[in-house]
């Protein structure tokens, strides 16, 4: 009896150790999950809560995608019935190096810190079976060659290895950052490494500079560096970048780039280029130590040898900025070249003291054709057109109407150098798509004249300018006759209708243009 009663208490004493020893891992499971919440989304693997966010290397997965390798299309929420008869590598997890480099660092008090979701049916081990670790580069296999470890529980958590983990995962970051600059000969090169993201250009755009402050966040490859911050980009420029050289040319007089011309006791090539490459000229060019050029065209080119440009530029001695009258030219890797605005384009024409378009003028150092546009638009006028860079005129017609060729027109517009914006003397013309003629028809006229109010003649007579002799009397109509007379009333005495046709002479001052006719008088109602 002493025998059977020492067993029982021995198994009972063996069942409250299991049994505590079951509600201990189950805390220690609670707590594994509460600690790693970012990589425990459950059963299900519908949603991930690793945020993905890297460089395009090859159709990388958006943010918070799972890629369900062998998954239907169905949209069941039923956990097992979508998962449980998949192979183990169904399901897996598709993960961003950097929110795994961050997490491998940042877990300072777990026994083996990273712990992972799960996938269905997991039948071995590695990182490989768990996650897919998006990338176009062979380094991945030091990230899915990890070995995962226990199982913690039912909380579908997988230990894994951290300090095998971050050496790998370390060195494809390392890997893929010498990748990312030598395909990318950039200046300036940023990274961001919040969530381990690259970013490349020649050219900061959207410029807000923010404190140093926002940028301290620390790298996942080396804690004793500052990588940027949220959607705070730490820029550095690449000293490797060198801007596209075109020769060293005799400048003279007249200037081999006329179009801008600053002088610095500070210059160097670099000052030079970001001066006038965000003025979106062609090219740039140093000269005499101190002086910066810029224009669209090399004008009067001669080239000479290389070591006429040596002169050290006052900016730094390192660098040559030309020499006496020699010109050290660079190109604008930015440059877009000049174009004319098709939409709504008549034509280029030569202008003159008595204006194309004669009816509104305005000039602005932003101006490009849309703003033109909105102008005489908005005014109701017929066309508008720009002229000399600045200049924007409205009329109703086109007056002295001599087309010439088109490269005359290429004047890069003040507001927009990539649009075209006439020459001197030279307008682009445009026409506008919402303009309504406001004839009223072609009227049999009489010595008791249709339009009674105001009569003028003149050899320059156009419909523009028999409406600006009304309008500013302030008549409710005008018309034109004959080719050289004008019209103005209030009323219509006469009602008698005939074809356009009848209505059709050239108008003296305009051949483009009808002026009514013998005894018929087009009449059109002032707006």
């Amino acid at each position: 009896m002493v025998f059977t009663s020492s067993k029982r208490k021995k198994r009972e004493k063996n069942v409250v150790s299991a049994t505590k020893a079951r509600w201990v891992i189950k805390k220690q499971s609670a707590q594994i999950s509460e600690e790693h919440n970012y990589a425990n989304a459950g059963t299900c693997n519908a949603t991930s809560s690793l945020s993905l966010n890297l460089p395009d290397l090859n159709n990388i997965v958006a943010d918070e995608e799972v890629d369900d390798v062998n998954a239907d299309t169905d949209d069941s929420d039923d956990c097992e019935s979508k998962h449980s008869s998949m192979p183990w590598d169904s399901g897996r997890r598709v993960v961003d190096l950097g929110v795994l480099a961050n997490a491998l660092a940042s877990c300072k008090n777990c026994t083996n810190p990273l712990q992972l979701s799960h996938a269905t049916s997991i039948r071995t081990y590695g990182l490989a079976a768990i996650l897919k670790v998006p990338c176009s580069n062979t380094n991945c296999r030091f990230v899915n060659n990890v070995p995962t470890g226990k199982q913690h529980g039912k909380t579908h958590i997988w230990d894994v290895n951290t300090k095998l983990a971050n050496v790998r995962v370390i060195r494809y970051i390392q890997k893929c950052w010498a990748y990312m600059v030598a395909q990318n000969k950039h200046n300036p090169a940023g990274v961001e490494v919040v969530e381990f993201t690259i970013f490349c250009g020649n050219q900061l755009l959207n410029v807000r500079k923010m404190r140093e402050g926002d940028c301290l966040k620390l790298s996942a490859g080396d804690r004793t560096q500052a990588c940027g911050g949220n959607w705070r980009i730490a820029v550095y420029e690449n000293p490797q970048y060198r801007p596209k050289f075109v020769g060293c040319y005799m400048d003279q007089d007249a200037r081999t780039l006329n179009e801008k011309m600053t002088v610095s006791t500070t210059m160097t090539v670099d000052s030079c280029r970001k001066t006038y490459t965000d003025l979106k000229f062609k090219y740039y060019g140093v000269e005499y130590s101190s002086q910066c050029f810029c224009g669209n065209q090399l004008l009067n080119v001669r080239k000479m040898r290389e070591g006429d440009c040596l002169k050290p530029c006052d900016g730094d001695r390192t660098q040559a900025c030309g020499g006496n009258w020699r010109i050290a030219v660079y190109e604008n890797p930015l440059y877009i070249p000049t174009a004319i605005v098709r939409k709504e384009f008549v034509g280029c024409y030569m202008d003159q003291t008595f204006r194309t378009l004669g009816e509104k003028m305005t000039s602005s150092t932003a101006m490009t054709v849309n703003r033109c546009r909105k102008t005489c638009t908005d005014l109701k006028f017929k066309y508008y057109g720009v002229e000399n860079s600045s200049q924007c005129f409205c009329g109703y017609d086109i007056i002295h109407a001599i087309k010439v060729s088109e490269e005359d027109c290429l004047r890069s517009c003040s507001g927009d150098r990539t649009q075209a914006c006439g020459g001197s003397w030279r307008i682009a013309v445009y026409e506008n798509p919402r303009y309504i003629s406001q004839f009223v028809g072609c009227f049999v006229d009489q010595e008791a004249r249709t339009l009674n109010g105001k009569m003028t003649t003149s050899t320059t007579m156009t419909v523009d300018r028999c409406r600006k002799t009304c309008t500013d009397l302030k008549f409710m109509f005008y018309g034109v006759e004959y080719g050289i007379q004008c019209f103005c009333g209030n009323i219509l005495t006469h009602f008698q209708v005939v074809s356009k046709g009848d209505c059709l002479k050239p108008c003296a001052g305009n051949k483009r243009q009808a002026c009514g006719g013998p005894w018929r008088i087009a009449v059109y109602r002032n707006s």
